[in-house]
């Protein structure tokens, strides 16, 4: 696809940030009212739960994902790559979501939850791709739309059904607003039906191969990325308890998942826009559009860490109403939580370099060490420093991954 205008990638950047900072809101005011619903522990064992749900959505999608948005515009029979691409998500998200409830059981989740978080992961998977279709086809105002309307309903079911039905247990509540926000968000964004698997001329390439080959490895990839995090709740939680769990998930949730959440319009544009630079041969405007975004990032976290150092102090104390013992040692891991966002989110825009020349295994390597030394950190240290021992190790992590990307730069 051709770029239509000079300045195609900030217009379709602004389109992607103005719906991100509403979901991002979203996402920031469910926080405190979820930790006021559940309580504290209930929020650090949901939050355990639905981080492990996004990381089995990350490692089924990801390479179905990728796929798509590195051959979607090498095809020109869109409607049988669209069926084509629709069967087979629900055939893998049919096979993990059946692991995934293992998961859910064997962490002592009741049946029903199970069912939800198990429905809703097929929803979500197929949200997840038609999202990357989308994205591959510029249709920014749809993606955006479809996310705000997700996460909307994501904030907006948990608090009804506690309102109207206050005896309801925490999980049910939550995976319920799960459920549905992703149910939503697939209908709106494929005009309010579901995704056709039977197209009416069908003319499959079969495609599927050779995605699997370029993408299982980024899949692998996105099951990792999500476990730095995860890993390191475990960890708190075997340390430390449960409660301690949903206090790091708070101050994470909205200081490192900000940066991270707000700069995910780059990689709902860039992707795509590097994609097709590459496929029909600019090199320069490749180039051109890579350095323009990281300039970009850099700016973004700049006016980002501005205004955390005015506000950190009163979203702890005020915000979320942590008391001022623990408040006192959640605020020092604030600091290294938003630096090694945006490590990882430069790392994750330099990478692309090596996914475009499908040097996509070595990416794997580079995730594992950076997950080990992030997880031998935190292990070895957090009897001693609490929190922090997790927040840094975070970051050291984010340093050795972009350290590693930066060398195939020079």
């Amino acid at each position: 696809m051709e770029n239509k205008s000079k300045y195609f990638l900030e217009k379709n950047f602004i389109i992607y940030l103005t719906g991100k900072v509403i979901s991002t809101l979203f996402n920031f005011a469910s926080v405190p009212l979820f930790i006021k619903y559940f309580g504290i522990a209930n929020f650090g064992k949901l939050s355990l739960l639905y981080t492990t749900f996004l990381m089995f959505i990350a490692g089924t999608t990801g390479w179905i994902s990728q796929g798509v948005l590195r051959f979607y515009s090498m095809e020109d029979n869109k409607a049988s790559f669209s069926s084509e691409i629709a069967k087979l998500t629900i055939k893998t998200s049919l096979i993990v979501g059946m692991l995934m409830a293992i998961f859910f059981v064997y962490n002592k989740s009741s049946l029903f939850t199970t069912l939800l978080a198990t429905l809703a992961f097929i929803f979500a998977c197929l949200y997840s791709v038609s999202v990357s279709e989308h994205q591959a086809r510029f249709l920014s105002m749809k993606v955006i739309f479809s996310d705000i309307f997700r996460m909307f309903l994501y904030f907006l079911i948990p608090l009804i059904l506690y309102n109207y039905i206050p005896s309801i247990r925490s999980e049910f509540a939550f995976f319920i607003g799960v459920l549905v926000s992703y149910l939503g968000a697939l209908l709106m964004i494929n005009g309010w039906k579901l995704p056709k698997l039977f197209p009416d001329n069908e003319n499959y390439v079969n495609w599927s191969k050779r995605i699997w080959n370029y993408g299982s490895p980024l899949s692998v990839w996105m099951i990792l990325s999500p476990a730095l995090n995860t890993s390191d709740r475990y960890i708190i939680n075997f340390f430390m308890g449960v409660t301690a769990v949903g206090e790091y998930s708070a101050i994470y949730d909205i200081f490192f998942k900000l940066f991270s959440q707000l700069t995910a319009p780059f990689n709902n544009i860039i992707q795509p826009l590097l994609i097709n630079n590459f496929n029909v041969g600019k090199k320069k405007e490749f180039n051109k559009n890579m350095l323009r975004s990281v300039i970009y990032l850099t700016l973004m976290f700049i006016g980002l860490f501005t205004v955390v150092l005015f506000l950190k102090h009163f979203i702890i104390y005020s915000y979320l109403g942590f008391s001022n013992n623990i408040a006192m040692t959640l605020e020092k891991i604030v600091i290294p939580l938003l630096i090694s966002s945006f490590f990882w989110q430069i790392s994750i825009l330099l990478q692309k370099k090596l996914e475009i020349n499908n040097n996509t295994k070595s990416l794997v390597l580079y995730m594992i060490i950076s997950l080990m030394i992030g997880a031998v950190i935190s292990v070895y240290f957090i009897n001693t420093y609490g929190y922090s021992a997790s927040a840094y190790g975070m970051l050291a992590s984010s340093v050795v991954y972009l350290f590693i990307i930066l060398k195939h730069f020079f």
